[in-house]
């Protein structure tokens, strides 16, 4: 701190004399000056203006210096307001009880101004420092109360994010156990009522088949015959609609056991090409089948396979032009792996349905199932049937372009030529 710098001094003495000489000399050296005659106008002068530090005689009549020393600190301790006693050579006896009374320092008469202006400074320093330090205290402890609050807040808002997503994964369990409950019902149902179904729709495909034949031997009766064939043709078609829905309902649930045994590829094709003729000449569509793998043999359940072709072949042959060719081939793969490929010419399906038609009563275009008595069932059944063999099922379509769907059977289900299963096979 420069001379230069204004720091304010008070100065207590009871003699004019000695406080008049000592305000002029400090003013000289820079320093802003007011003087006291006693305590009592003191401590007036302290409660109404601020001061840097107090020059206090510690000899005065009535109230003493050191009376004067204690009432200060009573409401000022000494890095507020520092105090520096002046006293006489003869009165250094009092100096040690004024420094416990609270004194900062002091300084002798006759005043050395030069020692006098250096104290002065020091304490002058001390209290600057000392007020910037509580300066620092006091933003530090907002800064905290403010990083506190701002933590407070946050873990206010974390706790309500917690609540939050305990609630959440509480609504998902919850909605995921409902969701699972309604499958099992939906499942338990469709088993039930294809079950019940069943036994009436038998009865109506074996006595509307009792009719046409016994019809047959009736002259006149070609028009209850066809009658008949159409409860026939219907029943049938009833069956196959509800045996989807039960084939899809008992692999939902985990309850369908394959009947496993080696099977030859041509085989499947050739009684799966068979059972769909009748609708291929009805569509004037042909079947060709390209066996370069026809001779394999692979682990499998025969029926369930055959459906699985029975599905695509129909569907191939209903959504094919008139006069078009169903390709259907068996190779392998790089890895070994077995596709069963069907591949039509025919309407094909756009790429925005093609998740759909791979959902239960999906349907690329329902206007087409309606005119082909689609159910949306063939495709989602097929690529579960071919799954549970541990295959996957591929799709690849175009609109007017037609669609390929290749059965992939693992290499793990193909028989080699000792007739065994390869070690990777199925256990």
């Amino acid at each position: 701190m420069s001379e230069s710098d204004t720091v304010s001094v008070l100065v207590v003495d009871d003699l004019e004399a000695n406080r008049a000489m000592l305000s002029r000399r400090l003013e000289r050296r820079g320093f802003s000056t007011v003087m006291a005659e006693d305590g009592p106008s003191a401590l007036k002068l302290l409660d109404e203006r601020e001061f840097d530090i107090v020059l206090l005689d510690i000899m005065m009549p009535g109230m003493s210096g050191m009376d004067t020393l204690r009432l200060i600190r009573s409401a000022r301790n000494a890095s507020e307001l520092p105090v520096i006693m002046v006293t006489a050579i003869n009165e250094r006896d009092g100096i040690g009880e004024a420094i416990k009374s609270g004194a900062n320092d002091y300084i002798t008469k006759p005043v050395d101004i030069d020692i006098t202006v250096a104290r002065i400074h020091t304490q002058v320093e001390r209290r600057r420092a000392s007020a910037a330090l509580r300066a620092a205290n006091e933003n530090l402890k907002r800064r905290v109360a403010e990083r506190t609050l701002d933590l407070e807040h946050i873990n206010d808002e974390l706790r309500d994010e917690i609540k939050r997503r305990r609630d959440l994964e509480t609504t998902l369990r919850e909605a995921k156990r409902k969701a699972e409950a309604a499958n099992k019902a939906k499942s338990e149902f469709l088993a039930t009522m294809s079950h019940e179904l069943r036994t009436p729709l038998n009865s109506i495909i074996g006595f509307s088949d009792l009719i046409r034949q016994q019809l047959k031997a009736i002259p006149d009766t070609e028009r209850f015959t066809e009658y008949a064939t159409y409860i026939n043709d219907s029943g049938h078609h009833l069956l196959r609609i509800v045996n989807d829905i039960l084939d899809l309902t008992k692999i939902d649930a985990g309850k369908t056991v394959l009947n496993e045994s080696h099977v030859r590829v041509d085989d499947l094709f050739d009684r799966s090409i068979r059972l769909v003729d009748a609708m291929a000449a009805k569509y004037d569509v042909s079947i060709d089948f390209r066996g370069d793998c026809g001779s394999l043999e692979i682990f499998c359940d025969e029926i369930l396979m055959r459906r699985a072709l029975l599905n695509m072949l129909s569907n191939a042959v209903k959504f094919s032009h008139e006069g078009a060719r169903v390709e259907a081939r068996a190779d392998l793969d790089a890895q070994g792996d077995l596709h069963l490929t069907i591949a039509d010419t025919g309407v094909g399906i756009a790429q925005e349905d093609m998740q759909k038609v791979l959902e239960p009563f999906g349907q690329a275009d329902s206007r087409l199932a309606r005119q082909h008595e689609g159910t949306g069932l063939g495709v989602p059944l097929t690529k579960s049937l071919v799954e549970l063999h541990g295959g996957r099922f591929e799709i690849d379509s175009e609109p007017e372009v037609g669609t390929t769907v290749t059965l992939v059977v693992p290499k793990s289900r193909i028989i080699d030529k000792a007739g065994n299963v390869s070690e990777m096979g199925v256990a």
